[in-house]
């Protein structure tokens, strides 16, 4: 393989390494940073939630608590916001649902998930599926009349998903077009460097067949000229 080829590989390569690893840095980064909004609406829409549940629920007895809390969720639930897209109640003791509004993949929280929140965990926030579509799904302990029941939203995220999907899409296209253009200008360069050896070897061959005049004419300002400069100097002691 001539040189030119094996500085153009080389510069190709290294090209897409870095360009691969900038990219998967950017993506990871900006995915991130969405999913950390994402997750911190999730919170918010979850305290929302929780303290109208709470301010209803004042002073009322267990049964009347829990029909309270169905009503509310059910209010809420017409003048759904964008903060989430579906919540569910059940009661903590047997898991029975009370309540289910908008979407709310399965399975939804287990039994072990609801143990460590009746002793004391705030929550917990998780990433499912319904199989078409993305949700943040956050489930937390509330405590009505002296009953425990777990509150679970859910927040659609598809778009962020959605969006790192179409941004790899994208860079893999610029991929292409970043190594087509690297290879060709590597090219052009690891030919403009490899010229002067081409001609010293010219001139090598040329006073290999008798012809002692032929000198190499090369002036690179760099290494290479010095050797033309060095085999020159040789020739002439011939």
């Amino acid at each position: 393989m001539k040189l030119r080829l094996k500085i153009m590989l080389c510069t190709t390569v290294l090209l897409a390494l870095s360009y691969v690893i900038g990219v998967c840095l950017l993506i990871t980064a900006s995915f991130s940073a969405s999913m950390r909004s994402e997750r911190e609406n999730a919170v918010n829409a979850f305290a929302v939630i929780e303290s109208t549940v709470y301010l209803n629920d004042a002073g009322k007895s267990d049964v009347t608590a829990a029909s309270g809390a169905v009503y509310t969720l059910g209010q809420l639930d017409t003048q759904r916001s964008s903060l989430w897209s579906g919540v569910r109640l059940s009661r903590l003791e047997d898991m029975e649902q009370l309540y289910t509004g908008g979407v709310i993949p399965s399975p939804g929280t287990t039994s072990t998930e609801a143990e460590d929140m009746a002793r004391g965990d705030f929550g917990v926030l998780k990433s499912v599926t319904d199989g078409q579509k993305r949700y943040l799904q956050l489930t937390g302990v509330l405590s009505l009349s002296g009953t425990d029941y777990l509150l679970e939203i859910s927040r659609d995220v598809t778009q962020v998903y959605s969006m790192r999907d179409s941004q790899i899409r994208i860079y893999r296209l610029m991929l292409l077009a970043v190594l087509a253009v690297g290879a060709a200008v590597s090219y052009i360069i690891s030919a403009l460097m490899t010229k002067p050896l081409q001609k010293l070897s010219k001139v090598t061959r040329e006073i290999a067949a008798g012809d002692l005049s032929s000198r190499a004419d090369i002036r690179s300002g760099d290494e290479i000229e010095a050797l033309a400069g060095d085999f020159n100097f040789m020739a002439d002691r011939l």
